[in-house]
């Protein structure tokens, strides 16, 4: 709905023009119009700034600006505000290549009256109105209210540009959520797309309202930052991952949410498109999603503290190993990292090994973790009830350590393989 009261900034350096345009509203009864005047392009860009107006009227022949470079300039610094250009008879060609671009009308100075002036002004807002819902409904992701990848493009290349002329740093983070197929498998696509929405919250609350954040594809979202005080998009990956262990712990769902991320750094020095930001991002997440930038993570559980002992020492060198001396203890070590392997003893204190593979089964987020049980049972039914809940491998005790260091790391490949 058109508001009562109009805002319009004339960016104009020409006085007499400048009168004709006041005169021209007044003889048609402007008083719902306050005309406001710069003389520059950029004492009109500090002006529109500020916020409050409503239409531009946008001379293309500046003292600072010339051409359709200044419309261009005006459109990329405030897209949300209609700008009708105004232009002399020999450059209504030009007008109209600016129309083209996105101004939404064009008048010829010398040849508008006041009807016509108030009639375009009105029609501009009403036709910027109308485009933006447009652009809102191409741009935006249904399902989750986040940009979708075309949204994405379309900001962030303006993000992009206004990096290049400020020279601020800027980072693209990657996120790739695990275990979605299990969860649509498992839960439904219903829930598949609960948990794409529940993402979409954790990515909101962990990041700034400045940023650009889209889901791109299915399972793939994106985040484009502009970033303050050179604080390192490090940060905004902790963030990330501590709001999803707070979501975690606190939803009620049937699993809990995964995520792999990759971090780019944007370089304005040596300045690349956004699709190649993007790729380059992909490619870190996917080699963290991997392992490949850290080592390799192991759970060990079982009650025998020198058990215990003896894994750490046979794979602390090349392993991050943690340790668990109960299937609860173990099961909620699971819950709070990312491991690669599992490497479990038959019998625990608490429960059988059996039941705590059940559990990391029935995890979409552990669902396709290797699991080792280690056993000094010669009992083919353990082995049988194992096998039929996923288990990947047997170790007797007593064992071999090179043995066992062979089998978990033919375990973790045929885990990547799959």
């Amino acid at each position: 709905m058109a508001r009562s009261h109009l805002t319009v900034l004339l960016i104009e350096d020409n006085s007499g023009d400048a009168r004709l345009i006041e005169l021209a509203l007044a003889e048609a009864g402007g008083d719902d119009i306050r005309l406001l005047r710069a003389e520059r392009l950029d004492e009109g860009l500090e002006r529109l700034a500020v916020g409050g107006v409503d239409v531009v009227l946008l001379d293309l022949s500046l003292p600072d600006s010339h051409g359709l470079e200044t419309f261009q300039r005006a459109r990329s610094e405030v897209p949300s505000v209609p700008i009708v250009v105004l232009s002399g008879m020999s450059d209504e060609q030009l007008a109209v290549h600016a129309v083209n671009e996105g101004a939404q009308d064009y008048l010829v100075k010398g040849r508008v009256d006041g009807e016509d002036l108030k009639r375009a002004i009105r029609y501009a807002m009403e036709r910027h109105e109308a485009m933006s819902e447009l652009r809102q409904l191409a741009l935006d992701d249904e399902l989750t209210g986040l940009r979708n990848r075309r949204g994405f493009m379309t900001l962030g290349e303006q993000v992009l540009k206004r990096s290049g002329r400020s020279g601020s740093p800027l980072a693209l983070i990657f996120i790739d959520v695990n275990g979605m197929k299990e969860i649509n498998d498992s839960f439904g696509h219903h829930e598949g797309d609960r948990a794409l929405r529940d993402v979409a919250e954790v990515l909101t609350n962990a990041l700034r309202t400045s940023d650009v954040i889209a889901r791109i594809g299915g399972d793939e979202f994106c985040a484009l930052l502009e970033l303050t005080n050179a604080v390192p998009p490090e940060v905004s990956v902790d963030r990330i991952r501590e709001h999803l262990l707070e979501f975690n712990n606190k939803a009620a769902r049937p699993y809990r949410l995964s995520l792999s991320v990759g971090a780019k750094l944007y370089d304005s020095e040596k300045p690349c498109s956004l699709e190649d930001l993007i790729e380059s991002a992909d490619q870190l997440m996917y080699r963290q999603k991997m392992g490949a930038e850290r080592r390799q993570r192991l759970l060990v559980a079982d009650d025998d503290p020198v058990l215990r002992r003896l894994a750490e020492a046979i794979f602390g060198d090349g392993y991050e190993v943690s340790t668990a001396a109960t299937g609860s203890e173990a099961l909620e070590l699971a819950k709070r990292g990312r491991f690669d392997l599992f490497l479990l003893d038959v019998r625990l204190p608490d429960r059988l090994g059996t039941e705590v593979v059940q559990d990391i089964r029935s995890d979409p987020a552990t669902s396709r973790t290797p699991i080792i049980l280690m056993t000094g049972l010669e009992d083919a039914a353990v082995e049988v009830e194992g096998l039929r809940m996923g288990v990947d491998d047997f170790v007797r005790k007593p064992f071999n350590p090179e043995a066992l260091v062979s089998r978990v790391e033919n375990a973790i490949i045929r885990a990547r393989r799959r």
